[in-house]
C-alpha cells in the first residue's frame, strides 16, 4: 500500500497530488461541488413519486459539477411553486458556482478532477 507522501499514492488520490496552491484550488472546487450537491439533495428530498425517486437517484449518482448543471432545470420544474425559498436558496447556489452563467444557460462547466467523492 503506497503512503500519501510517495508519487504512488499521489496518483491514488489526485486531490492530493501537485504544489500546494494547486490542492488547495481542487479541495475548493471538490468542497464547492459537495456543497451544492447537498443543496439539490435537500431540494429533492421532498418530491414524491417517480420522477422524485429518479430525480434523488440522478443528484445522488452526480459526480462533478456538470452533473447538476445537467439536472437544474429538471429540478427546478419538479419543484415547481411548492417551495419558493428552496428554489431561490438553489438558484443562489448555481449562480455561485455557475458565475456569469446565472445557472441558466450557457456551456457546460468543466469537470472536477477524479478523486474521492466526499459526499
Amino acid at each position: 500500500m503506497a503512503m500519501l507522501g510517495t508519487p504512488q499514492g499521489h496518483s491514488a488520490h489526485p486531490l492530493l497530488a501537485g504544489l500546494p496552491h494547486e490542492r488547495e484550488t481542487r479541495i475548493a472546487a471538490r468542497r464547492s461541488f459537495v456543497e451544492i450537491k447537498q443543496q439539490f439533495i435537500d431540494a429533492v428530498a421532498g418530491l414524491g413519486g417517480p420522477r422524485g425517486d429518479w430525480l434523488r437517484h440522478q443528484v445522488r449518482q452526480s459526480r462533478d459539477p456538470s452533473d447538476l448543471w445537467q439536472l437544474r432545470a429538471t429540478v427546478m420544474v419538479a419543484m415547481g411553486n411548492q417551495s419558493p425559498l428552496a428554489r431561490a436558496d438553489l438558484q443562489r447556489a448555481l449562480d455561485a458556482m455557475f458565475p456569469g452563467e446565472g445557472g441558466r444557460t450557457g456551456a457546460l462547466p468543466a469537470p472536477l478532477p477524479a478523486g474521492p467523492l466526499l459526499l
